[in-house]
């Protein structure tokens, strides 16, 4: 091993031979798995259950619920 300026180190070319390298094999990493039941649905905001489209307006269908029946607002809906 030779010093250069700064303090620098340089290797002899025999012991560039024996030095490994010290990173990680790459891996591409996995696609993300999507549940199809929780992604881009309208859900109501209140019983958290999948509402009904009717010709761009969405009701809650849920029995019991505070919504059920009403045309929701988009503020009413949560798409998960």
């Amino acid at each position: 091993m030779t010093e250069k300026k700064n303090s620098v180190f340089e290797l002899e070319k025999e012991e560039m031979a024996r030095v490994s390298g010290g990173g990680l094999p790459y891996e591409p990493a996995e696609p993300i798995k999507k549940d199809p039941r929780l992604i881009e649905q309208p859900h109501c905001r209140l019983c958290r259950l999948k509402v009904d489209s009717y010709e761009g307006s969405y009701k809650c269908i849920t029995k019991g619920c505070d919504n059920e029946g009403h045309i929701l607002l988009p503020k009413d809906i949560v798409w998960f």
